[in-house]
């Protein structure tokens, strides 16, 4: 989705705008959308199962697997869980109407039986061109 920025606006403004899409050809793009999850996962058979059934929701929303890491490095802080999963979706819209499906709804019960888990979404940032 192309929203196209008025000329006439002050360019103070752009930092703010590129910093909400990216710039291209005098108007804006909608970030990428990405969903990340930690898992503190108690049955490793019943995550598998939900794992199965959520990919094909996943793959059909346009969505795709980019991490999925059962020992993510901590360098700061605490992090929840052993695992940690991210989604890539082509918005942030498209992420929350994967997440909202009834598709996926149906599955999130797997989930929340087999792991203690944490979900966000999020919007994608690019740094722009000099």
């Amino acid at each position: 989705m192309q929203i196209n920025a008025s000329r006439s606006w002050h360019s103070n403004y752009l930092p703010f705008l590129v910093a909400l899409g990216h710039c291209q050809e005098g108007g804006f793009l909608m970030p990428k959308g990405y969903v990340i999850f930690t898992e503190d996962i108690r049955d490793e058979a019943g995550i598998n199962v939900y794992v199965q059934q959520a990919v094909p929701t996943i793959l059909q929303a346009g969505g795709q697997i980019i991490v999925a890491d059962d020992a993510p490095e901590l360098i700061e802080g605490s992090w929840h869980g052993k695992r940690t999963v991210v989604l890539e979706f082509d918005s942030v819209e498209a992420a929350r109407n994967w997440y909202r499906s009834p598709e996926y709804q149906g599955l999130v019960g797997l989930r929340h039986a087999a792991a203690d888990s944490n979900a966000v979404i999020v919007a994608g940032f690019e740094m722009p061109a000099d």
